[in-house]
């Protein structure tokens, strides 16, 4: 949320898009997934240790489209994703078959995958599109700067 800019620019259902005074955009995308009726009513039967996704309402991936035109001079897109396959460090430890006792090797190893992962574009064109996929509690911020 730090990276959001002071404007806002736009805001929907899942996304808000803000701007910084040095003309950089950020778009925050994201998909709000509640907790279900038996879990709501104060049933935590199936809920574990190792199973946290069963309590949610079923669905499926959200889809978003950014389109952004008269863009002036070239930009740099930075994105940041985070979802269950993407730098969710519980996701990571159940894979890993849930272990109680962590050994400094796999704390290590769940470290380096904890955090959003990134990607960079260039946008040389006046126009740009692009389609975003999300997953039931996946989070994707995009932040283009201009670049001089």
């Amino acid at each position: 949320m730090q990276k959001l800019g002071d404007e806002l620019m736009v805001k929907g259902d899942g996304y808000v898009g803000t701007r910084k005074r040095d003309g950089s955009m950020q778009f925050l995308f994201y998909h709000y997934v509640h907790v279900d009726r038996l879990f709501a009513s104060g049933d935590w039967s199936e809920l574990s240790s190792s199973t946290r996704y069963d309590v949610f309402e079923e669905k499926g991936s959200k889809a978003y489209e950014l389109t952004l035109s008269n863009l002036e001079g070239p930009y740099k897109c930075t994105s940041y994703q985070l979802d269950r396959d993407h730098g969710s460090v519980f996701d990571e430890w159940t894979r890993m078959g849930s272990p109680y006792s962590l050994t400094e090797e796999e704390i290590l190893f769940l470290n380096g995958r904890s955090g959003p992962v990134m990607g960079t574009e260039m946008i040389r064109d006046e126009s740009w599109h692009r389609e975003i996929l999300l997953p039931p509690h996946g989070v994707m911020l995009l932040i283009l700067d201009r670049q001089y």
